[in-house]
């Protein structure tokens, strides 16, 4: 008995350590609260240094985190990818989650120098529309329909520009 409980407590104990350890899945509100915490000063040189990637111009090629985000969300793995552009002018970040239960990507937006956010939670598909204009490819989500929206109401669906790069 003693041999089977000196077997067990380092087996119990490192098993605790790995569940400890393991990333946190991101949830919907973790995202959201980022994004409200961004300082209504921030740069987009800020936003790149905790890990956004600025898509606000088409890249010089094809970018891996991005690629590796859509795959990922492809395959139904959870995953977490942010962005940061200009919209009208305006400095926006965005939390992109992969959300298991509606199997698609979820979108969360914040326009963080006037603390002003969008639509939380946009739904888009977890296939991508790639569109080609004068050698640059266009890398559109496609807006899916809430779930959550009452159903005699319309939805605007538009697909939203994820980024773009050189051919």
């Amino acid at each position: 008995m003693k041999k089977h409980m000196q077997l067990i407590l380092p087996l119990l104990f490192a098993l605790i350590i790995i569940i400890f350890c393991l990333p946190k899945t991101p949830t919907p509100d973790d995202a959201w609260n980022e994004l409200l915490q961004l300082d209504p000063d921030i740069s987009m040189e800020q936003l790149k240094q905790k890990g956004y990637i600025d898509v606000s111009q088409p890249m010089s090629s094809k970018n891996s985190s991005i690629a590796a985000f859509l795959n990922d969300a492809k395959n139904k793995r959870d995953c977490i990818l942010r962005i940061a552009t200009f919209s009208d002018k305006k400095l926006c970040a965005k939390i992109l989650i992969y959300n298991n239960t509606a199997n698609a990507i979820m979108m969360y937006t914040l326009y963080p120098n006037q603390q002003q956010g969008e639509d939380p939670g946009k739904h888009f598909s977890t296939t991508v529309e790639e569109k080609i204009e004068n050698d640059i490819a266009n890398i559109y989500l496609v807006n899916l329909p809430d779930p959550f929206y009452p159903l005699e109401q319309e939805q605007e669906l538009i697909d939203e520009k994820l980024y773009s790069y050189y051919l």
